[in-house]
């Protein structure tokens, strides 16, 4: 009997079960669960090393060590195939605003040293809480014993002074370089300011955030400037130094890549992506103004490397309707694009929002633009003419036309598998979901492919009620590829998504169509019924299963 037969036979009933069965368990387990399964015995430390595909980054101290060990270990480093930078940085001081008849809560714990307006924030995250808590057992044990506001805001305190400290002293961007040099195996980068998600459901668990003690209610820091819902504000301002500084991570993370790959052509990195995580953010568009920025010569570095396969872009559109759109008419962001010419699979998300004067009175005088002002072809932004081996294209919350749209998914490459067209502003008297979903089923061709070859379609919409933490949305794309493809109905009603009425509420939509979903809860699904029948469900409904990490 060998030393291997040994330990496995002391390891208990696990380790006696087939190979085969028990490679299926150990696969379904998280890192967390696996390290303290390899500390019962020896046969499990040997047979079962932690997953460490992905890495973060960020200017948390935490991050920094976990992410410097890992390049250092020999055997996990050559593992790492993805480095997310965590782009979300604390702020000592939220200039934050209230109604003077603001009613809120006094009697909230210790708050002595403690700046109002991180009480506010308290509040406002206990108040999440707790209409969370009966939905997710996560929430309710993350929370079960809070901290006062006086042991928060020590704690809130320390992690911003040591991202203050790194940011003084770049330590994450040694520590990006270094591991550059030490991923051998690297093919993705992801920059995201949502690593937070919500109170107690983070959207990505870093280091630093697995480390927070329970029981800590914090600013949920977003990093970039975050536009509201039915504004155009903050506005996207000239791409100069301190516009770059809201976006250092970003700026940070493209320029150490692109050195990276100028020395080293043989790298293996095929994809870059913005994850805003449906967040009404991105990083500036004003980057695509002039094309003598660093910026730009970047990210045409990484576009344009061998193997090159990926890209996800988010950007912050603020106030653009007022400024000709000349981030998207520069032709900078096209010739960008078309540097990527074995691209694969391409998103670009936006938060452009309804322009008020998309309807404007024609008998003023001082009145001359043309509602075309607004509209910008996609063939003059996007080159697919040059994109021969694309799989997937995904377009949302975008100012379109119905005809014009039709017209780019007619030119996109027999390649295609999959393509997404969510949160359109429909230009006035220029089609709407109801009428594009029936000239894509009229016009494409797609219904008559063999079902291997439809594309497969994702069509989301924002509902009335959507909130920026909650990034609530309704998914018609089941009954949009049953409409196109078998005997469904149109999910639309006609005028329905148009400029008039951007926002669709779920009443506008016949109930049984559609599901809500929360971009930051993946296990949230409702069925599109009445606003009352919800919360008559809500209140009797069982506890849901426990939402798995995204990490």
């Amino acid at each position: 009997m060998t030393a291997n037969d040994e330990g496995r036979g002391s390891s208990g009933l696990l380790g006696r079960l087939p190979a085969e069965v028990l490679n299926q368990i150990l696969c379904e387990l998280h890192n967390s669960d696996l390290k303290n399964l390899r500390q019962t015995c020896t046969y499990f430390k040997d047979v079962r090393h932690l997953r460490l595909n992905r890495l973060f980054l960020s200017p948390n101290l935490r991050d920094i060590e976990v992410f410097r060990a890992v390049a250092d270990h020999e055997t996990l480093r050559l593992q790492v195939t993805e480095i997310i930078y965590d782009d979300a940085r604390f702020d000592s001081a939220h200039e934050m605003e209230w109604p003077s008849w603001y009613d809120e809560e006094r009697d909230i714990g210790e708050t002595t040293g403690v700046p109002e307006w991180y009480c506010h924030v308290y509040r406002e995250n206990r108040n999440m809480v707790e209409r969370a808590k009966p939905r997710h057992r996560q929430v309710k044990e993350a929370f079960e014993h809070l901290l006062s506001p006086a042991e928060a805001f020590r704690h809130f305190k320390r992690l911003w002074q040591e991202q203050q400290e790194t940011i003084a002293t770049n330590r994450d961007a040694d520590a990006l370089k270094y591991g550059l040099l030490r991923f051998p195996n690297l093919k993705r980068v992801v920059v995201s300011p949502a690593a937070h998600g919500k109170p107690g459901l983070p959207w990505y668990l870093t280091p630093t955030i697995r480390s927070l003690p329970r029981g800590l209610l914090y600013p949920i820091e977003r990093g970039w400037p975050l536009i509201r819902m039915h504004s155009n504000f903050p506005e996207a301002k000239d791409w100069d130094r301190s516009e770059k500084d809201k976006w250092r991570g970003y700026c940070l993370v493209s320029r150490i890549i692109a050195q990276h790959l100028r020395e080293n052509p043989e790298s293996k990195l095929a994809d870059l992506a913005i994850d805003t995580n449906h967040l009404r953010t991105g990083i500036s568009c004003r980057v695509f103004d002039d094309a003598e920025n660093s910026e730009i010569e970047d990210l045409n570095t990484i576009l344009s490397h061998p193997g090159f396969a990926a890209l996800n872009l988010s950007l912050h559109c603020g106030n653009q309707c007022n400024m000709n759109w000349c981030s998207f008419r520069s032709n900078h962001l096209r010739n960008t694009l078309s540097k990527a010419r074995h691209i694969q699979n391409f998103n670009l998300l936006t938060n452009v929002v309804y322009v008020d004067d998309f309807y404007y009175d024609s008998d003023d005088p001082d009145e001359d633009r043309d509602e075309g002002d607004h509209f910008i072809p996609l063939q003059s932004i996007f080159p697919v003419n040059d994109w021969h081996q694309l799989r997937h294209f995904g377009l949302c919350r975008f100012i379109v036309k119905k005809d014009d749209v039709i017209e780019f998914l007619e030119a996109l490459p027999p390649t295609l598998e999959s393509v997404e067209l969510s949160f359109f502003i429909f230009m006035p008297d220029s089609g709407d979901y109801y009428s594009l979903v029936h000239d894509m089923r009229q016009k494409l061709g797609w219904r008559g492919r063999d079902s291997e070859n439809q594309p497969k379609i994702v069509v989301r919409v924002d509902v009335s009620f959507g909130r920026v933490y909650g990034a609530v949305m309704m998914d018609v794309s089941r009954e949009v590829t049953s409409f196109m493809y078998q005997d469904g109905e149109n999910p639309f009603s006609e005028d329905e998504g148009c400029v008039e009425e951007p926002y669709i509420p779920q009443s506008d939509t016949p109930e049984g169509n559609g599901r809500l979903l929360d971009a930051f809860d993946p296990s949230y699904e409702e069925p599109n019924v009445s606003l009352r029948w919800r919360l008559s469900r809500r209140k009797c409904s069982p506890e849901p299963k426990e939402r798995k990490g995204s990490s």
